[in-house]
């Protein structure tokens, strides 16, 4: 009865506010799209939580400060509007307490940590100390923000696949905005020097990468769950078609290379085959739409074929890096200094995460990321009942080797790809006698049809 009396209250209340909101629209559009914008925020905060809101914010606020819009406010306001979410998200955390925190997760705390020291090391030796300083104390910070939530966020497995969700459903959301507007004939999307599909970043390589990962999320959540498949499939295929139209030729590699790891297992392979044929037809559907789409094909991934360089210049970056590092082999020229010393680069970022990792911090530095990148494949056990999440972490780590997309936090992909990268790992606490048919590891057979059978292999044996 209470509850009948309360839609009863609320029905009129809403009503007054759509009245409120429509004439405000007439008399001032301004305020009225800024009324909506803080009604749906604010309706978002309260269904999705305070550590998803704020986190999805920042992702999308380093999105815009990448694209068209990074003109509007000076470097310093962009960098204050896309980590203050983070920090309200992190003090978020900060009443949580630790939970199910094994060996293997303090290892990968401890290796990012000492990462984050080795990087702050290099402002002693740097050769650009103004470039160093402020970019070794932000991953310092988000170093911290990534060990909160890696042990006090990610204490079940409902809330860590909550938050994949989340990321999965944002990137789409990205790329739909600049996708749609492609098939109302809309130009803006387009690089305007090269003509490759951007969407809302500020380079097609972007637009790339963030399409590759948000297949490979997809991927998994087809996997996991069984909610939700139609708009998962169309989801992407909105992100093939982005990743198509951008020409990345090292994103749709490295998603390749994902999916053949992902195909080695009998479960992958009912995902990934049934989906390539849906998003198969679903291109072509869009090329009747829109039929320039295969125009990337030929245009964008052979651009270089008739040049004796086809890795697009990398080649020189790669040889300027490796001079650099002979200048300072052990301590590193100083983290994020490669755009500001590389000749071949001018400006340009290394194209490599692992080389640019040792260019910048040295040795001492690369063998503490690869400390790192060891700790977290042990902590995903993923070897372990169907590797989930790793098509993800694959992908990222291919993509990483003509990128360095995620090694600068101000970039669009940088917190969406480490918060999936340690989501891999922190999904190994959950694996621990875990019968198969959870996760979708056998995803054509329901437990009732799985117990019987192992009891009937047990009195057999």
């Amino acid at each position: 009865m209470r509850r009948h009396l309360d839609a009863k209250l609320l029905f009129p209340a809403v009503m007054l506010v759509l009245a409120g909101l429509i004439r405000l629209s007439i008399s001032s559009p301004i305020i009225a799209i800024g009324a909506i914008g803080a009604v749906t925020y604010s309706i978002i905060l309260a269904k999705a939580g305070l550590w998803r809101t704020m986190v999805g914010t920042s992702i999308l606020i380093s999105v815009l400060r990448s694209g068209p819009p990074s003109s509007l406010l000076g470097e310093g306001a962009w960098y204050a509007l896309q980590f203050a979410p983070i920090l309200i998200a992190w003090l978020a955390l900060l009443s949580n307490k630790p939970d199910q925190v094994r060996r293997s997760d303090r290892n990968v705390i401890l290796c990012l940590a000492l990462f984050a020291v080795a990087a702050l090391a290099t402002n002693l030796t740097s050769l650009a100390p103004s470039s160093t300083l402020p970019q070794s104390l932000l991953l310092a910070g988000m170093s911290g923000f990534l060990a909160f939530t890696y042990t006090r966020r990610w204490t079940s497995e409902d809330l860590l696949r909550g938050d994949v969700t989340m990321v999965f459903v944002l990137v789409t959301a990205i790329q739909l905005a600049g996708v749609a507007a492609i098939f109302v004939g809309q130009s803006w999307p387009f690089d305007p020097d090269y003509g490759r599909y951007r969407g809302l970043f500020s380079n097609a390589n972007y637009a790339g990468m963030m399409s590759a990962i948000g297949i490979a999320v997809g991927l998994y959540l087809l996997r996991v769950s069984r909610r939700g498949r139609p708009a998962i499939v169309m989801s992407v295929a909105v992100l093939a078609v982005g990743l198509l139209m951008s020409g990345s030729r090292g994103a749709l590699v490295a998603l390749g290379i994902g999916i053949v790891v992902l195909m080695l297992s009998r479960s992958g392979r009912k995902v990934v085959i049934p989906l390539v044929s849906l998003v198969g037809v679903g291109l072509i559907f869009a090329a009747l739409i829109y039929p320039q789409i295969f125009d990337a094909l030929d245009k964008f991934f052979l651009r270089d074929s008739a040049s004796p360089d086809v890795t697009s210049g990398r080649l020189d970056i790669y040889a300027g890096m490796l001079r650099l590092f002979q200048l300072t082999p052990f301590t590193g020229t100083g983290f994020r200094t490669v755009e500001v010393l590389s000749p071949a680069s001018s400006g340009l970022a290394g194209h490599n995460i692992y080389l640019t990792v040792l260019t910048e911090t040295g040795l001492f530095g690369a063998f503490l990321f690869v400390g790192l990148v060891f700790a977290i494949v042990v902590a995903s056990r993923a070897g372990k009942t169907g590797r989930p999440l790793l098509l993800v972490v694959v992908t990222v780590a291919a993509a990483e080797l003509t990128e360095s997309s995620i090694y600068g936090w101000g970039g669009p992909t940088a917190i969406s790809a480490w918060l999936l990268i340690l989501a891999f790992a922190a999904n190994g606490r959950f694996l621990k006698d875990k019968p198969p048919f959870v996760d979708g590891l056998v995803p054509n057979e329901s437990p009732s049809e799985i117990v019987p059978k192992r009891l009937l292999a047990s009195s057999l044996g």
